[in-house]
Parts: structure tokens; C-alpha cells; sequence
């Protein structure tokens, strides 16, 4: 009986029969213990009533803490007044009460923030929850017992207003909980929409600065080759195209993309994990970076490898995802990751935001691009439903054909801002000789071989979507100023895509001496005039064809569209114009620097001479002794020594400083750990150590790598040292290596640079762990400079064995341990060269010797 009665207290089930059970179960147990003398039915009655007020009293409690926490939320004091029901004041307390209970779920068991206390995933039902509205209503009745809404009425009688409110409160509750379908987010905070531009400036709210836009550019700035910022892009903007679930990009492979030859658009199919349903979701460029379907899918492929896939990934039936990252996670962990970005990318976009972030999760992303669509004069629920995957709830639902691509397509222009979304066909950037003539397209076609690595069948030449590769290499090239302009010149895909132009060796007609940069800069000019041109010519002649095509009509859009044109190009150019000043600025300060520093160093150079000079004329000439190359001498001697000489005295010989004798050769010690310890004097140091005492002394500066910074003399082992630094400079995080220096070191809080250099050196010690792929934890290693030096070196030694390199090859650059297992898988599956190669290769070898 106690079982059950626990069980019927925990679950608040009060069900006739379950009532009838515990009575007859304690009818039993009284009956046998006491031989029948004693009344059974008031025993079990009164253990009943017990147990009902005990329900009673939960019940209460839980009505209670929803009352305080609607109180709170909505900014009115803990206790209603009888002031505040006045005239339809309760009627309006009570519908303010229905409104908040209904716009998110709330768990069964909840705390004063409306989160779950329990594991359990279940709501308050619909009709539990009127009933906690009903106990409010009887509360508000004690609090003004005179108020017109009750006079004349019973206890157990309710006003008129809520008669009719209830079962519509009901009905609202049981729609909302079908239509979250289980993917609750419990909390206050509702989830807010997430739209794509909110055209924010500085000293705006905070939530001004929470959209799309911040979202994609903050990824974008911060993204490096040691992190997925823009892979997560990528995933991000998919999703809000699609104005799909979360979860559901993880869906996606390259086997459901085609090109839909009527629309001339690309069709990738989109699969919903709640229906089991699959339809087409065409893609349409845009004339904004951050928001372009092929510019970060172009950005994913060229800066993350995106088209490539290795033998393990295809062994595993993974060539033809598009995320193959995500296939061994849930789709409910890629919701959660995709809102952890969103926070990620919102945070630092503006002071004070972080509070605002917590409303914005992966759902934000579907809920913006649905009212996006709901704010378009041209959208009609039926284009909005053909590209969300909703039901119309109507018998056309049987009879359309959802894989047509044409359905959607209206929404994907109004996304995407077309004027008119009506357009028969699309129109996309394109490198070809209509935009670039015929020299220069066969210079940009080596650029979009250097561009992409491509191993996929459909994607490469002559493929079945090979045509998406060149939309994304143009669209790429196009928006290149721009994001330079946005993101800075230094942003990855920049980088990436300049590097690109370099290896493919890029050239413009009639223009031989431009660098590699002002030719992408003059190839994106001419895609973007071209593009621009075909999408004003669809938007005319669609709007000529229509119903509503005059001459006045035509010259309307077309002064429109000039207009919008000119007043980009004018923001355009004072977004430069302030880049350069902030630029000049900056070199200004840079020139001042240097020359304090010229002036300092000059004056050291000439207290030196001066030292010397006496020394040679005070001192009898002795022989030096010989000494032995230090352990720096032997790696590359990084610390060169230059004769300081005073920039007065140029051309004079008598002033000029001899080198000074070298050190006296210390005594051998025999045990070879001593020795190592003892020459260098750095047995001990750590990398925390050294970091903190060159950022101290303001030895690192921006726009300079870490590694060629100056070493201080507390450090012996200065080419030890380098080698950590190269370690940082990779995979530290960018805003943590900023704290690092010295024009960020003024007015920097005490622990900020303890903090920042803890992160460096945790980042440090996992990445090299990465490298060495040893299943032990990190921390099974200390962070002393010679024992992380020494693990560096192996693993450049290893890039040089795996590579094949020659011994004589100097210090390699650091690269991933996966970039490195694919260029050794590359080199191993090269062909091998014939008897003859090589000697023919030897033969100009030797002819070259011989010059």
C-alpha cells in the first residue's frame, strides 16, 4: 500500500480505479492485522483524505512557484493589490498569466527558473495547467471578495470571461506540445528569432547586434586551420536557407544534389527527421557574402578540404556526406552544437551582450528565417510551406509533387533579397569569357584547380555537378574585397584564396605587372559587373512580361537598382577610406617607435664603441682561446651578434669596434644530464615561465609572430625556445596570443595575461599530445621549454621522414597530424619513376653542378 501510494504522490495520478485499489489493498491489510474489530472503512477513508491533501499541498506549491516566477518575469511586485484588478483588471491578470504559461514549455518538476529538478522530459499537461490558471482566479477572489467579476456568485462559480478562455487555453497548450514534439528547451527565456541583418550601429542596444550577420562574420574573423569556425559557418547558414530543424543538416549528402535544368537552379534534397520526409530545397546566390549558399560551401571546400575524402571516410560509407564530422553524433548533440556557435558567434559583438545570448539556440535560426518570410509582401503560406517542409493542412498536400524544386523557389529568392521572386530562372556568378575574356578565364581556371582539392566523382571535370565547383570559385572571387573589408585582409578564406593566386600565377590581359592580389581584386570587379548585369536583366524582363510590365515600371526598378548600387558603392568606399586611416595611424605610431628606439640603440652603439676603444688602447694583445659551439651555435645559432658600430662614424675605420674574444672553454662534466643542465641553466624553466617574462617585458608585438620575437638572456637555450613559440603561434587562440602584446599590455587587468598564457600553454601541451597520438593524458608530461623543445623536434623530424625529405631541409613548418597522414598517403600512392627518370634526373643534376 505504501508502494502504491507512493507512486500515486510522485506521479500525481488520481484516477478512480487507482483510488479504489489503494482503498481496497488497505481494507486487506487492516482487516487481517486486527481480526475484523475494527472499522476498515473509516481507516482507509482517513489515509485517503491524508494522502489527498498531501497531493493538494504539492499541487499548491508548484501553482505557487509558477505565480512567483510570472510575477518576476513580467516586472510586477511578488503580490497582487487589490488596485491592480480594478474595472477588468483581473479578466487582464489572468490573460497575462495564460500568455506567459503558454509560450514555453514547463517541466512537471521545475525550479524558481522554470528548469527541470528531474531527469523525466514530461510537461504540465494542458489541463493541469488551467488548473493551476483556476487556483490564481481563487487567490485573486480572496484579495478583492467585493469585485464585480464574483458578486453573486458561489464558491465554486467563475466569472463569465473565464468560461470561455479556459477551453481555448487548453486547446493552445495541447497544439504547443505537438508542435514542439519533444525537443523542449525549458528555461525563462524564451527563444528568440535569429534574423539575418538588424542593420546595427555603434551605440545600439545589444540585441540590435543578434543576427545572422554578426553571427557568420564573428566565425569568420576568428576562424584559423587549428578550428571549424568555418566549417561551422557553413552549417549554420544551411540551416537558416533551409529554415530547418537544427539537427537535420547532418542529413545532407552530395548523392541527393542535382541541377534542375528548367529553374537552372541546384536542388539539394532535404530530409526532416521528424517525418521521415525528404523534398527539394533549391539554392539561389546572394549579393551578400555571409548569407551566399556557395560562398561558404566554396569556403568550406577550399580552406577545410570539403570535396576530399580519405580512405577511412569512404570505407566508412562517408564520400558523399557533407559533414561527415557529424555521423557519430546525434542529431539532438548537432542542435545543441549548432546554438553553442550561434553563442559563440554572438558573443563580443557588442558590450553587454552576453546576457541577451542565452535566448538564442540552434531553433532561433528556423523561427528567424520563418518570419522572415512572414515579413515578405509577396510570400504566400503555400511558398512558405514548400520550402519550411510544413503541411498546408489541405488536400493539396496529396497532390503535389514536393522533390519539383520550383515550389520553393519563390522563398529562396525572398530569403535571399530578390525583388522579384517570380524569376523563371536563376542567374549565378560565373567565370567564363563573357565576364573575363578567353586569357584571362584560362588563368582563372588554374586558380580554381589550386583552389579546390577534389577526390569526389560528381565534382570533378566532367561531372555531374562540376558546375557548382566554378559557382563557387566565382562567387569566392567576387566577394573577396568585400570580405576583406568585413573580416580584415588576414581572414583565412582571404588568405587561403590569395595563396591560391599565387600558386596558380595569375595574370590579367594587357596588365602583366600587377601583383597577384590587384588581379583577384580586378577579376571579382568584372564577376561582379557581369552578375549584376543578368540579375537586372531577369528582374526587368520578368517584371515586363507580367501583368503589370510598362515602360514606367521598367525605368522605376531600373533607377531603383542604380541607386541601391550607388549608395553600396558608397559604403563601400568609406569602409576603406576608414580602413586606411585607421592604417595610417597605425604606422604613424609604429614610425614614432621606431624611432625612440633608433635613438636608444644608437646611444648604447656609442657607449659601446667607446668600452671598446679603451679596452684596445689599455690592453695587451692575447691569443683567444678556442671554445666549443653551444648547443645554439649547433641548431642554427639564432642569437647573431652584430658589431656595433655608431651610425656617425660610417665610413671611418679607427672607430670601428672589433668583435669581442670569445668565452674561456669550461671544464667537461662527465654525467651528460648534468652537463645538458648545467651549460644551459634552463633545467628547470617552464614555458608559463618564459612566456610571462617576455610579455612582461614587452618583447611581443603585433602583426609578428611569436616565434621571431626577441629571446631574453634569462633564456640560454634560445633556439628551444623558438620551437615553442612556433608551437604556440599554432595552436594558440588568437585572442588569448593578443594578450600577449605589448601595445594590448596597458590598462590590461591583473590576470588577464596569467589567464591568456595558462590557455597558450593547455593548447600547447594538447596539441603536441595530438601529434604524438599517445592515448595518455596530457598532463602525463611537464611543460619545461627543453623537454617540449625535444618533442617538437621529433615531430618535425617525423614530417621530414614521413615526407621523405632531405636531412639538409631546415626546420618544416608544424602542420596537422592528419594533413600529414594525407600528404604521406598521397606520396605513397605516386608513381614511382622509371629507370630512366632518373637518369635523367641525375644527368641535369649534374649538368647543373658542372654551371
Amino acid at each position: 500500500y505504501y508502494y502504491l501510494a507512493h507512486r500515486r504522490q510522485i506521479h500525481n495520478t488520481f484516477h478512480p480505479l487507482y483510488e479504489s485499489c489503494c482503498d481496497l489493498l488497505l481494507l486487506i491489510i487492516i482487516t487481517m492485522s486486527s481480526g475484523g474489530t475494527v472499522n476498515p472503512y473509516a481507516k482507509a477513508s482517513n489515509v485517503s483524505a491524508n494522502l489527498q491533501a498531501g497531493n493538494t499541498q504539492k499541487v499548491d506549491d508548484s501553482a505557487h512557484r509558477l505565480w512567483s516566477i510570472f510575477r518576476r518575469e513580467t516586472r510586477l511586485p511578488p503580490e497582487a493589490t487589490k488596485e491592480e484588478l480594478e474595472g477588468s483588471g483581473a479578466e487582464y491578470t489572468i490573460m497575462e498569466l495564460a500568455q506567459f504559461v503558454l509560450k514555453q514549455p514547463i517541466p512537471i518538476h521545475f525550479d524558481d527558473d522554470l528548469r527541470p529538478t528531474s531527469e523525466s522530459n514530461r510537461c504540465i499537461t494542458a489541463t493541469v495547467l488551467a488548473g493551476y490558471i483556476g487556483k490564481y482566479l481563487k487567490y485573486l477572489r480572496k484579495i478583492d471578495p467585493d469585485h464585480p467579476d464574483w458578486i453573486g456568485k458561489k464558491e465554486d462559480e467563475y466569472p463569465s470571461w473565464w468560461t470561455q478562455i479556459r477551453p481555448k487555453i487548453i486547446d493552445r497548450a495541447q497544439n504547443n506540445q505537438i508542435k514542439w514534439q519533444g525537443t523542449f528547451s525549458f528555461g525563462v527565456p524564451g527563444t528568440r528569432a535569429l534574423y539575418l541583418d538588424l542593420d546595427a550601429h555603434d551605440g545600439d542596444h545589444p540585441l540590435k547586434y543578434c543576427d545572422l550577420k554578426h553571427v557568420i562574420m564573428a566565425l569568420v574573423k576568428e576562424a584559423k586551420p587549428s578550428n571549424k569556425n568555418i566549417e561551422m559557418a557553413a552549417k549554420i547558414m544551411m540551416t537558416y536557407d533551409s529554415v530547418a530543424r537544427g539537427g537535420e543538416v547532418k542529413f545532407q549528402k552530395f548523392s541527393d544534389w542535382s541541377f534542375d535544368y528548367m529553374t537552372y537552379v541546384l536542388d539539394t534534397k532535404w530530409s526532416e527527421t521528424k517525418t521521415c520526409d525528404k523534398y527539394a530545397m533549391p539554392r539561389v546566390p546572394d549579393k551578400r557574402w555571409w548569407f551566399c549558399f556557395f560562398y561558404l560551401m566554396g569556403a568550406y571546400a577550399m580552406c577545410a578540404n570539403g570535396l576530399y575524402r580519405t580512405e577511412a571516410q569512404k570505407s566508412n560509407g562517408f564520400e558523399h556526406t557533407v559533414f561527415p564530422d557529424l555521423q557519430k553524433v546525434s542529431d539532438n548533440y548537432v542542435t545543441t552544437l549548432l546554438g553553442s556557435w550561434i553563442k559563440k558567434g554572438l558573443a563580443g559583438a557588442a558590450e553587454g551582450i552576453e546576457e541577451f545570448t542565452k535566448m538564442f539556440t540552434a531553433k532561433s535560426l528556423r523561427i528567424g528565417a520563418v518570419n522572415e518570410l512572414a515579413l515578405h509582401a509577396m510570400i504566400t503560406l503555400f511558398n512558405a510551406c514548400a520550402r519550411s517542409g510544413h503541411d498546408t493542412n489541405t488536400s493539396l498536400d496529396s497532390y503535389l509533387d514536393r522533390s519539383n524544386p520550383i515550389y520553393g523557389l519563390p522563398a529562396a529568392y525572398a530569403l535571399h533579397g530578390y525583388k522579384h521572386i517570380r524569376a523563371k530562372k536563376a542567374v549565378f556568378p560565373k567565370i567564363n569569357a563573357r565576364s573575363l575574356g578567353n586569357v584571362n578565364k584560362e588563368s582563372v581556371e588554374r586558380l580554381v584547380d589550386a583552389m579546390f582539392q577534389i577526390n569526389i566523382p560528381e565534382f570533378l571535370k566532367g561531372g555531374t555537378l562540376r558546375s557548382v565547383v566554378d559557382i563557387c570559385a566565382a562567387s569566392l572571387i567576387l566577394h573577396y574585397p568585400k570580405v576583406c573589408s568585413d573580416c580584415g585582409p588576414t581572414n583565412q578564406i582571404a588568405s587561403k584564396l590569395e595563396d591560391c593566386a599565387e600558386k596558380a600565377k595569375i595574370v590579367y590581359a594587357g596588365k602583366p605587372l600587377l601583383s597577384y592580389i590587384d588581379v583577384l581584386k580586378l577579376y571579382s570587379t568584372e564577376i561582379k559587373k557581369q552578375f549584376d548585369e543578368d540579375v537586372k536583366k531577369s528582374e526587368m524582363g520578368d517584371v515586363a512580361e507580367g501583368e503589370n510590365g510598362s515602360i514606367e515600371l521598367l525605368q522605376i526598378a531600373e533607377i531603383s537598382s542604380d541607386v541601391k548600387e550607388i549608395k553600396e558603392n558608397e559604403q563601400q568606399l568609406m569602409d576603406e577610406l576608414n580602413m586606411y586611416k585607421q592604417a595610417y595611424e597605425k604606422l604613424k605610431q609604429e614610425n614614432e617607435q621606431l624611432k625612440k628606439d633608433y635613438h636608444q640603440k644608437d646611444a648604447m652603439l656609442k657607449k659601446a664603441n667607446s668600452k671598446l676603444n679603451f679596452l684596445r688602447e689599455n690592453s695587451s694583445p692575447v691569443r683567444p682561446l678556442k671554445h666549443p659551439r653551444t648547443n645554439d651555435e649547433a641548431e642554427g645559432g639564432d642569437d647573431d651578434v652584430d658589431t656595433p658600430v655608431s651610425t656617425d662614424d660610417v665610413g671611418s675605420n679607427e672607430n670601428v669596434a672589433e668583435p669581442p674574444p670569445p668565452p674561456a672553454k669550461k671544464q667537461r662534466n662527465t654525467n651528460r644530464s648534468d652537463s645538458i643542465n648545467s651549460s644551459t641553466g634552463d633545467a628547470n624553466k617552464t614555458l608559463t615561465w618564459a612566456l610571462t617574462l617576455m610579455a612582461d617585458g614587452n618583447l611581443f608585438h603585433r602583426d609578428q609572430k611569436l616565434d621571431i620575437a626577441t629571446i631574453p638572456n634569462d633564456i640560454s637555450n634560445k633556439s628551444k625556445m623558438r620551437h615553442c613559440l612556433t608551437l604556440i603561434d599554432f595552436a594558440g587562440d588568437a585572442s588569448d596570443i593578443e594578450k600577449l602584446y605589448s601595445e594590448e599590455r596597458v590598462g590590461q587587468k591583473i590576470g588577464t595575461l596569467t589567464e591568456a598564457v595558462s590557455r597558450l600553454v593547455t593548447a600547447a601541451m594538447d596539441k603536441l599530445h595530438e601529434f604524438e597520438g599517445n592515448t595518455e593524458g596530457a598532463s602525463a608530461h611537464t611543460e619545461k621549454i627543453l623537454g617540449l623543445a625535444k618533442r617538437i623536434s621529433d615531430y618535425r623530424n617525423k614530417i621530414k621522414k614521413d615526407l621523405s625529405l632531405a636531412e639538409s631541409v631546415g626546420q618544416v613548418p608544424l602542420m596537422e597530424l592528419s594533413e600529414l597522414n594525407r600528404r604521406k598517403e598521397e606520396a605513397a600512392n605516386a608513381p614511382k619513376p622509371t629507370a630512366l627518370d632518373m637518369f635523367l634526373r641525375s644527368s641535369k643534376d649534374s649538368s647543373n653542378n658542372d654551371k
